[in-house]
């Protein structure tokens, strides 16, 4: 998954803040591939296993609504919740009864005025391996092509799975022996074997494994031989992932720094200006070309316009070749914004159908080093590529933005969060290069007075890196930039 298309060495950033982590995966290129943010203390559901209870069985629409201690109640649809040693073809009302207390898993997070997805088909993610303690048989990660490896990785993992477990195989160990399996297998099925005892004295709902938080759950899931380095800015936090590592793949620990430098990891890096420039509508690619990007309320859609480029060739190969580089760009945008749902994308028209074919099969190229599952469903009579990527998360935008009181959410403004992520990051870099303990921001008097109902958030910047913060209103002040004054000491 990590980097957008074909082999190449990123870079992990593990930035551990005052509120919050953060996460930022770079390219070869140190370009922003993915980001990711989680508050101190935030309540994450997606992969929680809970004891749930079954409130309501609807027949009609084949579904169920469980309790897991959630203020909205889960849904569960049939498919989710026959498994392994139920009758296939059921009724729903056949498989759960009201007042029924089941395990359940969380396969899609809350959004909006809809509750939890979840299912009953347990699945355990280790480093290496999956663990699917109600299922059987072994399955290998689609990434790993080669039909000679996977044969020869189900026969070595098949040495040390018991019958009665179904397991799928990371693309993280491609490259592994079934020894390397043995002790992640008896880690995870001790974990199920706990989940089962604390379910069978605990009374619905209750929450009863909790998903790892994204500083730790990004060593799992993230971090590969694909990566050159990965940077961690705690101390503390660094010697618990070097810990943590030690059990997963040894072998990568030297690829792991304590990042201790002056300038703050996120400016040194150059994140938070690629976050800046993250939702803005039009895209602009190397050769002069770019793509428009709208979002509306029941899909995304993407638009390829050829700007300032004029290309080398001849007019349909031009087109080709831009349409080419633009589908490089929209495969790393969707990632990167996680965007889901329907995409219409409408390349620039051409006349050639080898062309279109060898485009939509290059873009799939770019699309499979996605984790989110992403589907390309064809080209539509008016020449469109549609596809679908499932939703698994909230959508960072509304980290990086809230909606614009002035225009009632028609245009964005940045939002506190990150306002004060980039003021923190202001801080870090003056005290440690000026040895200043005195700021002064002008700042929009709208922002100025958020700061003023936020004084408390501003506080703990001020405890923490023992400084003072004053803010003073200024209407020439674009809202989300600043001006600052250190001559107060």
């Amino acid at each position: 998954m990590l980097g957008v298309g074909g082999s190449s060495m990123e870079t992990i950033l593990v930035d551990i803040g005052l509120e919050e982590d953060r996460i930022a995966i770079l390219d070869e290129k140190l370009d922003l591939s993915q980001f990711y943010v989680e508050k101190k203390g935030a309540v994450r559901i997606l992969n929680n296993i809970y004891l749930g209870k079954v409130t309501d069985v609807l027949p009609g629409m084949h579904a169920a609504f469980v309790d897991i201690g959630r203020e909205k109640n889960a849904y569960l649809h049939i498919q989710d919740a026959i498994i392994p040693g139920e009758e296939k073809n059921q009724k729903i009302s056949d498989v759960l009864k009201k007042g029924q207390g089941i395990i359940v898993q969380v396969t899609k997070e809350e959004i909006g005025d809809k509750g939890a997805k979840i299912t009953r088909k347990i699945a355990l993610p280790g480093r290496n391996v999956v663990l699917l303690p109600l299922e059987q048989g072994i399955g290998i990660s689609r990434n790993i092509r080669n039909p000679v490896r996977r044969k020869a990785l189900k026969n070595e993992v098949k040495k040390y799975l018991p019958e009665d477990y179904g397991l799928i195989v990371r693309t993280a160990a491609k490259d592994y022996t079934g020894e390397e399996f043995e002790s992640e297998l008896q880690y995870l099925i001790k974990l199920w074997k706990d989940i089962k005892q604390v379910s069978s004295y605990e009374y619905a709902p209750k929450l009863i494994f909790e998903e790892w938080g994204v500083a730790h759950k990004v060593l799992r899931d993230y971090f590969t031989d694909e990566v050159k380095e990965l940077f961690i800015n705690s101390q503390e936090e660094y010697f618990k992932s070097l810990s943590l590592m030690e059990k997963f793949n040894s072998n990568l620990v030297k690829r792991m720094k304590l990042y201790d430098e002056r300038l703050p990891m996120f400016l040194e890096f150059n994140v938070i200006s690629q976050l800046e420039q993250m939702y803005k509508i039009k895209t602009w690619l190397n050769s002069g070309g770019y793509i428009v990007i709208n979002p509306t309320e029941a899909l995304t859609a993407i638009d390829v316009n050829t700007g300032k480029y004029t290309g080398k060739y001849e007019f349909e190969e031009t087109i080709f070749q831009l349409n080419l580089e633009a589908s490089k760009e929209i495969a790393r945008q969707i990632k990167l914004r996680d965007i889901s749902g329907i995409i219409i994308i409408d390349f620039i028209d051409m006349k050639s159908q080898e062309h279109y074919k060898e485009l939509l099969e290059t873009f799939q190229t770019y699309l499979n080093n996605d984790k989110t599952k992403t589907k390309i469903l064809g080209v539509t009579n008016l020449g469109l590529v549609e596809l679908t990527r499932k939703r698994e998360n909230k959508t960072l935008e509304k980290y990086l933005y809230s909606n614009c009181s002035c225009c009632n959410g028609s245009g964005r403004i940045i939002s506190l969060d990150f306002f004060l992520l980039k003021i923190e990051k202001e801080v870090q870099r003056n005290i440690t290069h000026r040895d200043k303990t005195s700021f002064i921001f002008t700042v929009h008097p709208d922002l100025m007075r958020k700061l003023e109902v936020n004084r408390e958030r501003v506080g703990k910047f001020e405890k923490f890196y023992q400084v003072t913060l004053s803010f003073k209103g200024e209407i020439r002040v674009a809202y989300g930039d600043y001006e600052i004054l250190m001559n107060t000491d």
